[in-house]
């Protein structure tokens, strides 16, 4: 599967991401994300919040993880 390839991959380039954006669009990759904690240092590694809902609320949601990625990006990660 492509979750598995991403973890067979990302731990032998590590060295080539400057930040490893996993999104949160579904349990596959939060399962993902917490194998990626145990071997990439926290600073290279971003967890990113994906609503499941539509609407106004799920859009300023998503608008705000944005915002929190910028940042973390504006920080030279």
């Amino acid at each position: 599967s492509y979750v598995k390839a991403l973890h067979d991959h990302i731990p032998t380039q590590q060295g080539s991401y400057g930040l490893i954006i996993v999104p949160a669009s579904c349990d596959a990759m939060k399962k993902l994300f917490n194998a990626l904690k145990e071997i990439v240092p926290a600073e290279k590694l971003y967890f990113l919040d994906v609503p499941q809902n539509k609407g106004v609320a799920a859009a300023k949601f998503f608008a705000a993880e944005l915002g929190k990625l910028a940042g973390k990006l504006g920080q030279g990660s």
